[in-house]
């Protein structure tokens, strides 16, 4: 029910001097448990990845988990109803990640308007909707990218951007890599 994590290192060193970690703050209660759970799990499950590559992709989704916890709104806890409503949402954002959002579309799925799926999602998360998928869409590219016989614009294309220049732009923006440097650490 609880996760202790201490942070050290020159990454962290720059997330302290920054302010965005402090130790004025060291508690942070994030909800939907569940979410939070999932997102943990996803960076401590076994990968099929050679080293140094694995510990690389580790670290990128630990520094994006701690930035949304981070920018999270400190929510009350989640109900059921809120918790099935969330993982439907989840669910329907993870499907066709090939496909550009069509977010009035979606937002029909779950019975709500757009602007009211949008205010929801985030207020149980504390991530917009469209990050939420970017960052799926960019965890499908991270995999695509270790298989070789892909070019990056193939990856581009089978991801749903509209070009390898705006892929390579928001992949960086999310890893820090662009997908050929996160491509070559895999070797």
């Amino acid at each position: 029910s609880e996760f202790f994590i201490q942070f050290r290192g020159s990454l962290f060193g720059l997330w302290t001097k920054e302010k965005l970690l402090s130790p004025d703050r060291p508690v942070h209660h994030l909800e939907p448990v569940d979410y939070w759970w999932q997102r943990l799990e996803a960076i401590i499950k076994p990968m099929s990845l050679a080293e140094p590559a694995q510990s690389l992709k580790r670290i990128c989704l630990l520094q994006e988990l701690l930035i949304d916890a981070l920018i999270a709104p400190q929510t009350p806890p989640a109900g059921p109803e809120d918790q099935a409503w969330l993982a439907r949402a989840r669910a329907i954002l993870e499907s066709g990640l090939e496909q550009p959002a069509e977010w009035d579309a979606l937002a029909r799925q779950l019975d709500v308007s757009y602007d009211r799926f949008r205010k929801r999602f985030t207020a149980l998360t504390g991530v917009p909707p469209a990050r939420y998928r970017t960052a799926k869409r960019i965890e499908h590219c991270q995999d695509l990218l270790q298989d070789r016989r892909l070019t990056i614009k193939q990856i581009a294309d089978a991801c749903g951007f509209c070009d390898e220049f705006h892929f390579a732009k928001r992949f960086k923006e999310l890893t820090g890599l662009t997908p050929a440097q996160f491509r070559h650490r895999l070797m």
